[in-house]
């Protein structure tokens, strides 16, 4: 267990016993080497709890008992602890006033970790810092200037800027301040100010990096993107259909049970729909015969053009029975990721059960 964890755990603790506290009492608590229900060895209580009491203040310890005067020596199967508290077993501890205040503020410190930022976030972040990194290099300088909107853009993160318009530009630019100004908060660059150029022109931001905090923080951002690359690397994998499930989901799922009869056709138990329309009827002929597969525009069009195929399309839908509609879709290339699309416009009927 990291020093970060236990830290957390034990100030849960602290902050647990402050809300059962009555009004107008002060909050005491006690650790204790025979009952310690944290998890967490007893030396590093210890040494934690001495550094809420001498670096931060928030706690005072108020007594401390040794073994000798809670248990025989005999008694003992650990060794005992050789630290600030001495031979301590047990140790009281009572919380000060500003704890509460001390504990909001650690409280958010953590959240705004980077190994703690939403996916968006951390790719604002690192989108920022590997600009200042390659000034970093080429510059030698602790100043740099990187662009408020690189153009053109080079495409690092799809997320931040998915294609190119004029309010996906104006997010973009929001998203590059809003790294910026983590990184200030974290003090991972000491100053950010804009360089200001023509109306017509992006402005450029002027940096200025402490260099060993910010070549500290850019390893861990790079690290936890990639953990979570990994991560989502992982349950890709793990969800992805082999052997007959993957031939199955290349095909699409098609019940037996779905079929013609003469105009109609049968959606098995959950109903049926009649063509008295010959474009109708087509069209739907030639999407059942794909079974769940991609039929192309031109496979449907037959001499007319795309905008009556799509029409006809939403009017057949339209007219599925109401269980139909519940299981049985007519999808678009636009709409469905399934299997290997065409490149061309297609339709197929998706079935979920």
């Amino acid at each position: 267990m990291k020093y970060e964890e236990k830290l957390d755990i034990i100030l849960e603790k602290i902050a647990e016993e402050r809300k059962l506290t009555r009004k107008g009492h002060k909050t005491k608590l006690t650790f204790s080497y025979y009952e310690n229900d944290t998890g967490i060895d007893f030396e590093s209580i210890c040494k934690i709890l001495l550094k809420l009491q001498d670096d931060e203040g928030v706690i005072e310890i108020i007594d401390i008992l040794e073994p000798a005067e809670t248990i025989s020596l005999e008694q003992i199967t650990k060794p005992s602890i050789d630290n600030d508290c001495g031979k301590a077993k047990i140790i009281f501890i009572e919380v000060n006033e500003n704890f509460d205040e001390w504990y909001a503020n650690y409280l958010l410190k953590q959240k705004s970790k980077v190994e703690n930022l939403d996916w968006l976030n951390l790719l604002k972040v690192l989108d920022v810092c590997s600009d200042i990194d390659q000034q970093l290099q080429i510059t030698g300088k602790t100043t740099v200037i990187i662009p408020s909107f690189p153009y053109p853009y080079i495409g690092r993160f799809t997320e931040l800027f998915p294609y190119d318009s004029i309010g996906t530009r104006k997010s973009y630019q929001k998203y590059r301040q809003e790294g910026i100004q983590y990184l200030l908060k974290q003090e991972v660059i000491l100053d950010a100010s804009y360089e200001r150029k023509s109306v017509l022109e992006y402005s450029n931001i002027i940096v200025r990096v402490d260099p060993v905090k910010f070549d500290d923080f850019y390893k861990r951002a790079q690290n936890e993107f990639k953990k979570r690359k990994k991560t989502v690397k992982k349950k890709k994998e793990l969800k992805a259909p082999t052997g007959k499930a993957q031939i199955a989901e290349e095909k699409g799922v098609w019940p037996d049970d779905f079929r013609w009869e003469g105009k109609n056709f049968v959606f098995g138990k959950y109903g049926s729909i009649s063509f008295k329309s010959k474009d109708r009827e087509r069209i739907f002929k030639v999407l059942t015969s794909k079974k769940g597969g991609w039929a192309t525009i031109r496979e449907l069009m037959n001499g007319k053009n795309a905008s009556y195929v799509r029409s006809t399309i939403k009017q057949i839908e339209d007219r599925f029975p109401k269980e139909v509609k519940k299981h049985v879709k007519i999808v678009s290339t636009q709409e469905d990721d399934f299997g290997k699309k065409p490149n061309v416009g297609a339709y197929r009927i998706k079935v979920q059960l």
